[in-house]
């Protein structure tokens, strides 16, 4: 546990402890850990793009899961958080559970819905329902005007290899199945 979790974890807050100074530390502390998310993104980044003329990428990947005790499918989200949300595209208050909510999203997009999380002081779950608004029973759609091709890529961005092999197969099937001479 780091030092800071001791020191709050088992805080005992003194009589003489105001209200308004605890709110501040209170804020102080939220600050912290949403400035620490996007430094960990961009700071794991830096290091996969740096020493991946070195070292093998998918290395790379496992020793930061080592490192950080973090999926290796997580760590390539951050990455691709990071490279999709650039230092100075960030907002004040913007947390990264906000951008990873917009990250199947072109850039216009998702900069009208950085803009109103600010704006409104929207929560990663809110913007999540507002994002995604429902369709048809058990479907998702996106609140967003959005091309079939970056849907797709939105989509294919967030598999594997094999899930992706095995997309192509289902969708060749079931354009095999409504084809005309079939």
């Amino acid at each position: 546990m780091n030092e800071l979790a001791k020191r709050y974890g088992s805080a005992v807050l003194t009589p003489d402890y105001s209200v308004s100074l605890w709110l501040d530390d209170l804020s102080k502390l939220w600050t912290q850990r949403v400035a620490t998310g996007w430094a960990f993104a961009h700071w794991l980044r830096a290091g996969i793009d740096t020493f991946s003329a070195r070292q093998e990428v998918g290395e790379l990947y496992q020793a930061a899961s080592e490192a950080s005790g973090l999926a290796v499918k997580t760590l390539q989200n951050y990455v691709s958080i990071a490279r999709k949300f650039p230092v100075e595209r960030i907002p004040e208050g913007v947390d990264i559970g906000h951008a990873n909510a917009l990250l199947g999203l072109d850039e216009e997009a998702a900069d009208y819905w950085l803009h109103k999380v600010t704006a409104e002081g929207m929560s990663v779950e809110r913007l999540r329902k507002e994002v995604f608004s429902p369709g048809e029973p058990g479907v998702r759609m996106l609140s967003v005007p959005m091309h079939p091709e970056q849907m797709a890529l939105a989509i294919i961005g967030k598999l594997d290899h094999n899930e992706v092999h095995q997309l192509i197969q289902e969708l060749s099937h079931l354009l095999c199945l409504r084809s005309p001479g079939r």
